[in-house]
């Protein structure tokens, strides 16, 4: 965007429990322009403070206090442009490239996920990171709102994606089964080797069927495939279908 450019973007994180606010005139500077019109990489002023997103987020690292953000924005707009779904295990960052995979740590607990960054924010105190409401559930912050984390990216970040519209999300199958019981031993399998995003749902021919995403490109997708295939979990199939379930 060039700097004459003055916009109201909202970035789905608005409200002060989630420490994340609407973003409000994009500028020209040394990213400004240089995005080639994707979403969220242009330079921001938020609270008279101007926000330069990374061009890569190789090697980020970051320790600071986590919060989230939930029912109140489900469904507006993220910085990245699409809908913010609070059941999606995605967060808000100020800097780092959209989309970005990242591992966040809760330091208090010891739990780990790994996120996908779509949105901007947070704006408050010392916060580096708003959760959505299922990444906040899967970290142990629900209750307590805040906690300190580490947010480690897990690849360069920024890669263009395709649009859910142009076919819905795709989704790694693990199995399908005729019985719920040995679909949910499957689901727990999974769960329990700390991989996120896994969901068992009853597909309309009465199967039980677990999937692990949604996908982001090809280089989460193989990621996936190499932790399943770490807990003994291979001949994975690539699904579409809807958004995350709540």
């Amino acid at each position: 965007m060039k700097s004459a450019y003055r916009v109201l973007l909202l970035a789905g994180c608005m409200t002060l429990a989630a420490g994340c606010s609407a973003i409000v005139g994009m500028v020209g500077g040394p990213w400004g322009g240089s995005s080639g019109g994707r979403p969220g990489q242009d330079c921001y002023n938020q609270f008279g403070k101007t926000y330069c997103p990374l061009i890569s987020a190789e090697g980020f690292v970051e320790t600071g206090i986590a919060s989230w953000y939930g029912e109140d924005f489900h469904g507006r707009p993220t910085a990245l442009g699409e809908p913010y779904n609070m059941y999606a295990m995605t967060a808000a960052h100020k800097t780092l490239p959209l989309p970005t995979r990242v591992r966040v740590t809760n330091l208090e607990n010891g739990r780990s996920a790994e996120l996908r960054v779509n949105d901007r924010g947070p704006f408050v105190d010392d916060r580096v990171i708003d959760l959505s409401y299922s990444a906040a559930r899967e970290l142990g912050v629900y209750r307590r709102g805040t906690a300190r984390v580490r947010v480690e990216a897990l690849e360069a970040g920024g890669s263009p994606e395709p649009s859910p519209a142009a076919g819905g999300y795709a989704y790694l199958q693990t199995g399908a089964f005729a019985y719920r019981e040995n679909a949910s031993r499957l689901y727990n399998r999974i769960r329990q080797a700390g991989i996120s995003g896994v969901y068992l749902r009853r597909k309309g021919n009465g199967v039980y069927a677990v999937w692990v995403g949604p996908l982001d490109d090809a280089r989460h997708a193989a990621r996936l495939r190499r932790q399943l295939a770490n807990i003994g979990i291979s001949g994975t199939v690539r699904v579409q279908g809807v958004a995350p379930p709540g």
